[in-house]
């Protein structure tokens, strides 16, 4: 019930708010409702006036009679109980209040246990000094409780007709005593589990790696919460076997890979076998082997890891980069056959050393070997220099050069190494115009391999030549009736030189001294200029000289 303090200019407000008074007729209406918790009691004080300005007053008192409008009200919205199990006394659990506003019959009030979510028999509520005390009349068993905890719903009703009521739960924990040992469902346990398990009923502390150990045997000892002699014990035996899971790439082992292979290698031929390991079981550990890139000098076998040459030449000389490249480096990964697969961190690469094969010839690389060499050089002259390269390696490549033996006349020393060519004797171009030497190379190999070609050296011109009449002396006999142009000798000169050098030009330069006579400037031919007259003159001796033109 609620109390509240007179305040008289508060009653004031609530007596002009909550009625009237009718002026002519006198009658006192109510205005508003009124409510018996907020004020049980109004007194009104009424003025009446007459028409001569006389007037007296007087009081109304008007009493507030109660209602049941108000339910009952706890003074907490939940109350929490305990109490410890087996034990044989009255226990109590819980003390509730509740309180109604309304004045009496309307606020005594009664409760009762509506509901229990367990043992509902076991409980019996009664008041004690104005509380609803709630006790536990049997001893319960926290075993038996559902997370030793019971829900009770109390209702509080009041007197009222027809009456209000209002309910409050009440939760009651029962504390466990220590009166049962540990007891383990089965003796032993066998349990598989995967290697990478984090939890369980028995915990992992760290994560389990099969590759390690593969199998634990645990004595289990459950001790429960009981002190001294009423501590109890229960044993049991787990044994554990760790599954393999896929969780291990491939490793590689001996890196890294050098292999040595001949070149020209036939199908088939073993290189290397690579390895990698995988410490997984069954098929998570088994690795397959693959060259990637693809490389087509060289399979590998997927299971055993070893490699042969797939039968495409091996040309250590080759001049493909590409193929250069390929031949000598192999690039292998390694995938396990796990779910899912997981794949080596890195490909591993196998380095290939191609042995040499004298399987090349020395060739010549400033064909056609043709020399201009002028006549007349002196001894030791650089006439040539033969250019020769052979591929191969070491004494294989290592190339010796010579000029065929037996040749009819050897003008000429050729350097076995350098390939330089010079003249061991002075050259005349009027002797030999024109040599042609066989040069042959070859190399240090044990089966040395050759090659032969012809080197043409030409003897150039050298105007070293003196022209030469034949004969030197011509006697000519002309019958003095002949006529201009006759043709009176045809002069024959040699010239041993060739080209411009041997071509020659004729001048008289004597016994022409009145102009007679004419020479061809090229052809040599002499002819008659003017008549002649044997009576003038019966002879002439003319002088003709032949002149190289270069």
């Amino acid at each position: 019930m609620k109390c509240k303090n007179f305040d008289p200019f508060d009653h004031f407000i609530q007596s002009i708010i909550r009625f009237s008074l009718d002026a002519e007729t006198g009658w006192v209406t109510l205005r508003a409702s009124l409510d018996y918790e907020l004020m049980r009691r109004f007194t009104l004080t009424v003025l009446a006036r007459d028409g001569g300005g006389e007037e007296t007053t007087g009081r109304i008192r008007v009493n507030v009679l109660d209602v049941n409008d108000n339910a009952p009200l706890f003074q907490k919205e939940a109350y929490v109980g305990s109490l410890r199990e087996n034990e044989q006394a009255v226990q109590s659990v819980a003390r509730i209040r509740a309180t109604d506003e309304d004045s009496p019959p309307n606020n005594f009030l009664t409760y009762t246990i509506t509901s229990a979510s367990a043992f509902p028999d076991y409980f019996s509520i009664i008041m004690v000094e104005g509380y609803a005390v709630i006790s536990v009349i049997r001893p319960l068993d926290y075993e038996q409780v559902p997370k030793g905890m019971i829900y009770l719903t109390v209702m509080a009703k009041d007197g009222g007709k027809p009456a209000r009521n209002s309910t409050v739960p009440v939760t009651v924990e029962v504390i466990d005593e220590n009166d049962n040992p540990p007891k383990f469902s089965k003796p032993s346990y066998i349990v598989k589990i995967p290697e990478n398990i984090i939890a369980g009923e028995i915990t992992t502390t760290a994560l389990l790696d099969r590759e390690l150990k593969s199998e634990y045997i645990l004595i289990v000892r459950a001790v429960d919460g009981g002190v001294g002699p009423q501590q109890k014990t229960g044993i049991a035996t787990v044994n554990i076997t760790i599954l393999d899971i896929n969780d291990n790439a491939p490793m590689w082992r001996d890196e890294p890979y050098h292999a040595n292979v001949v070149e020209m290698s036939p199908i088939n031929t073993d290189v290397i076998s690579v390895l990698a390991v995988d410490p997984d079981n069954w098929e998570n550990g088994t690795v397959v082997y693959s060259i990637s890139p693809e490389n087509p000098f060289y399979t590998i076998n997927s299971s055993t890891g070893k490699i042969r040459t797939s039968g495409v030449t091996l040309d250590r000389e080759s001049s493909n980069p590409r193929d250069a490249v390929l031949m000598r480096t192999i690039i292998i990964s390694a995938v396990d056959r796990g779910t899912p697969p997981l794949r080596a961190s890195a490909s591993t690469t196998v380095f290939v050393n191609l042995l040499d094969l004298n399987d090349n010839d020395p060739t010549f690389i400033n064909l056609p070997f043709v020399a201009d060499v002028p006549e007349g050089l002196p001894m030791g002259s650089s006439v040539f220099k033969v250019q020769v390269e052979d591929p191969d390696e070491d004494k294989n490549g290592l190339i010796t050069m010579a000029l065929q033996v037996g040749m009819p006349r050897l003008d000429f020393h050729l350097n076995t190494s350098t390939g330089i060519l010079t003249s061991t004797a002075i050259l005349d171009r009027e002797q030999i115009g024109q040599y042609h030497l066989r040069i042959i190379a070859y190399d240090a190999g044990k089966f040395p391999r050759t090659t032969t070609s012809t080197l043409t050296i030409t003897v150039l011109d050298v105007n070293d030549e003196t022209p030469t009449f034949n004969p030197r002396v011509y006697n000519v006999s002309l019958k003095e009736s002949v006529p201009r142009d006759h043709i009176v000798a045809r002069l024959s000169c040699s010239d041993n030189d060739a080209g411009l050098n041997a071509e020659l030009s004729y001048f008289i330069t004597g016994g022409n001294q009145d102009g007679k006579f004419s020479v061809g400037f090229r052809d040599g031919i002499v002819r008659t200029v003017v008549g002649l007259d044997r009576e003038t003159q019966a002879a002439y001796t003319l002088v003709v000289e032949a002149i190289g033109v270069s």
